[in-house]
């Protein structure tokens, strides 16, 4: 695990955020490995998200480096629209401390209340400026800002609703239009039968950690972690979950790219198209897109290279709207 500073393109930002108390930073040591006396004020830690089938694809290519998915893990501690990295975030980990009879749902239902009244604050703000300016070209804005404050105002998050995030909502960063996750923070002697809740009683999906124990196994070497995880019954790490619960909540796919330099993979949303994808790596190559070659992952492993797939009929050029499997290698064709 390393610091660095937030902004890698292929990397998605969760950030922890909870209560005084409640284990915020245990929970980040949990995920990251990183101990507090090594941490930054920044409080970010890498995590590198493994696939099999990228370490097969690059076994193909030796000479190229390989270059994985990843997870800047953000500890930011007590909700504050005001700090600048969580609105930078893509999904939230909200830490409930339940060791002492803490109401998880409570919990949850105040910083619920606190998400919607900050998006709500920065609609009302935004509607005000528009409306004095009275502009045609403003006009879309105006009315989608407008069922964005129905909702609000209702309590339903955004994510809730029936609004889709288009590229103008996309630009106010709406903490209530991304996913948050509860994890229920426990002590070791404590039964996690007793903390789980079904997402109909919380409204949101969780976990239950016993933090103090998932970073201590932490801490350990991979063999040794290995045989205290199988020792406390525990099937995955605490980061295997989460990020599992994310890609699988968000609706997320891998595909791969075979480069000059490098053999990588990209998130990507189910559902999006060849341009979108394009889009990920570089925008130039969205705004240029004319055609790209697809072929899966399995496929090329199957013909033992490009060549080999290409005498057999396996590589396809697609438009901009093909939708991209999980699985997929793209060679994007720009001008």
């Amino acid at each position: 695990m390393i610091f660095l500073k937030t902004g890698e393109k292929n990397s998605m930002k969760v950030g922890i955020i909870g209560n005084h108390g409640s284990g915020v930073s245990t929970i980040f040591k949990s995920l990251t490995g990183i101990k507090e006396g090594h941490r930054e004020s920044t409080g970010v830690g890498v995590v590198t998200i493994p696939d099999a089938r990228l370490d097969k694809l690059h076994s193909l290519y030796p000479d190229k480096d390989k270059v994985l998915s990843r997870v800047d893990i953000i500890d930011i501690g007590i909700f504050d629209p005001k700090n600048e990295l969580i609105h930078k975030c893509d999904a939230y980990l909200l830490i409930i401390g339940a060791f002492y009879g803490e109401d998880s749902v409570k919990t949850w239902r105040d910083i619920k209340t606190d998400m919607i009244l900050s998006d709500q604050g920065t609609v009302e703000k935004r509607l005000e400026i528009l409306k004095k300016e009275h502009k045609k070209e403003n006009e879309r804005e105006e009315k989608l800002l407008a069922k964005v404050l129905i909702f609000l105002e209702d309590e339903i998050r955004l994510i809730d609703s029936s609004l889709l995030e288009d590229k103008i909502l996309k630009g106010y960063s709406f903490f209530t239009f991304k996913p948050i996750f509860a994890v229920i923070n426990i002590r070791e002697g404590q039964d996690e039968r007793d903390f789980s809740l079904s997402r109909e009683e919380l409204e949101i999906p969780s976990f239950v950690f016993k933090g103090k124990l998932e970073a201590d196994i932490r801490d350990l070497e991979a063999s040794e972690r290995k045989e205290y995880m199988e020792l406390y019954g525990m099937e995955e790490s605490a980061i295997d979950r989460v990020i599992k619960a994310i890609y699988s909540e968000i609706g997320l796919i891998t595909f791969f790219t075979i480069g000059d330099k490098e053999v990588r993979g990209w998130r990507l949303r189910e559902g999006a198209t060849a341009s979108e994808a394009a889009g990920r790596i570089h925008t130039d190559m969205e705004k240029g897109f004319i055609k790209a070659e697809v072929i899966s992952v399995d496929e090329l492993l199957g013909a033992k290279g490009e060549k080999e797939a290409k005498e057999k009929g396996l590589v396809h050029l697609v438009g901009k709207d093909y939708i991209v499997a999980d699985g997929d290698i793209l060679k994007i064709r720009f001008a």
